[in-house]
């Protein structure tokens, strides 16, 4: 087999891939069956930060999936190939979905506390070398 067909095909299996696992994360976070279209689940989407933020992109790789889809007639003959730089962006919004960023411990901080008793210098000594604001 041809190295580009093989680079073809596997680029193909990535954005199918790729492309299924976010429809299954929008069907089961809307509890929708799989008859309503990815691009509804998009519209529908707008609680989901990282679906609403990708709306325009996963609507242009809905469009591209249906033509490659739908206009194959013979295995592994495909009338488009999405590029490299399609499929991760892909699989970077299915990390998203599925291992989103945890407040927890992107966020933590070391809390320090002051007693009623304590001094203002002392408080102010605080601020300054941990840079609170």
């Amino acid at each position: 087999m041809d190295r580009d067909k093989t680079y073809g095909r596997n680029l193909m299996e990535r954005f199918e891939t790729s492309y299924n696992r976010i429809d299954q994360h929008m069907r089961l976070s809307l509890n929708k069956e799989n008859d309503v279209p990815f691009t509804y689940l998009v519209g529908q989407s707008k609680q989901q930060k990282t679906i609403h933020r990708h709306r325009g992109f996963l609507l242009k790789v809905a469009d591209l999936r249906n033509i490659i889809i739908h206009t194959k007639t013979k295995p592994y003959e495909y009338v488009a190939v999405p590029t490299e730089n399609t499929v991760q962006k892909l699989e970077h919004i299915v990390e998203q979905l599925e291992k989103p960023t945890k407040v927890f411990p992107t966020f933590r901080r070391t809390v320090i506390t002051v007693r009623p008793d304590d001094t203002l210098a002392k408080i102010f000594t605080l601020i300054s070398h941990k840079e609170y604001s």
